[in-house]
């Protein structure tokens, strides 16, 4: 019996990280327009790791997974290439199957192994990330979304065999499989407490997870870090890691996104909108200057970008610290 099936998904606002893209199109697909209230307290810090290789400047990725109730089912299967021959396991019924049951399949492979027409955004890699949130038996394609050599998501079909490939691909000896089940009875209420707890971190610059003892930089901090390494790279006319750029103006659409959700429930003044946006302006006219430096390795826009970013900061912790103090005066803590 030839059968199609396909889960929720949205185009998300962030695509910097393919992996984290990933997790917000799980998420505000299902939460749809409950989803401003999971935004509230969730990519709301930003962290800077130099020991990392490929996200050195990045939303902390298990933001949107470590004790959250919107996703009850976070497993990773984790097998040899051989275990499958040997255990006599079809990975593509194995996929569907997880499908039927409202799991969502994502993990790396290697697109280059099928060659499709898409390109990693991360040229010396050999592995990317994908989504699979449906298949179709008729014409024997899988639905998976991943981000282009652009930064963009996309979404398109591919036939089992392919994807098959593409799995088995992956220059590593497992093939790591992640399930995600979206809990669908979850009631999602805004969580004050949570709320003011991560915009604190935020502006304080504190470990989100404070169990964990991590060398990251956390909150402001981590963007001033992050602007102290620019500054470095257009000292030295180095180009700047694309990625990193992106990151930075998604961090702040998020939290003008965040500031504009509280106005509409009357929890914080109105006029904290205009200063969440000039920052918002302040990060693009940041990301388009470094944009066409890349392009061009001109030192020239050094003083340009050393202004906005100094300017950048003071506005956002002046008026984050504000939005702070009403939250606590307007919540009982």
């Amino acid at each position: 019996m030839l059968e199609k099936y396909s889960l929720p998904i949205s185009q998300p606002a962030i695509s910097s990280y393919s992996n984290i893209a990933i997790a917000y199109s799980i998420l505000e697909g299902n939460a749809q327009k409950d989803f401003d209230k999971i935004l509230c307290d969730k990519y709301v810090t930003i962290y800077y790791d130099s020991s990392e290789e490929y996200m050195q400047f990045s939303f902390p990725y298990f933001d949107h997974w470590c004790g959250d109730r919107e996703a009850t089912f976070y497993q990773e299967v984790n097998l040899q290439k051989g275990t499958f021959v040997d255990l006599n396991i079809d990975l593509v019924r194995f996929i569907k199957e997880c499908i039927k049951f409202d799991t969502y399949i994502h993990g790396e492979c290697n697109f280059k192994e099928i060659d499709l027409d898409w390109t990693y955004t991360d040229k010396n890699k050999d592995s990317d990330y994908y989504l699979i949130s449906g298949y179709d038996d008729n014409d024997q394609t899988f639905v998976v979304t991943y981000c282009d050599e652009n930064f963009c998501v996309k979404t398109n079909k591919i036939s089992y065999s392919l994807m098959y490939e593409a799995l088995i691909g992956v220059p590593k000896e497992n093939i790591r499989l992640f399930l995600i089940k979206y809990n669908k009875d979850t009631t999602i209420e805004l969580n004050f407490k949570s709320i003011i707890r991560e915009l604190s971190r935020y502006v304080y610059s504190e470990n989100p997870y404070p169990e964990y003892h991590y060398t990251k930089i956390y909150g402001i901090a981590a963007v001033e870090k992050f602007f102290q390494t620019v500054l470095e790279k257009i000292e030295n006319q180095e180009k700047i890691y694309p990625r990193y750029i992106k990151c930075l103006g998604e961090h702040k659409l998020l939290m003008l996104n965040r500031i504009r959700y509280l106005i509409s429930n009357n929890l914080i003044s109105e006029h904290f909108e205009n200063d969440a946006l000039k920052v918002y302006e302040m990060s693009n006219a940041i990301v388009n200057c470094l944009k066409v430096y890349n392009k061009t390795l001109d030192k020239t826009y050094f003083s340009n970008v050393i202004l906005l970013m100094r300017k950048m900061i003071f506005v956002e912790r002046k008026y984050l610290e504000d939005v702070l103090f009403e939250l606590q005066q307007t919540i009982v803590v």
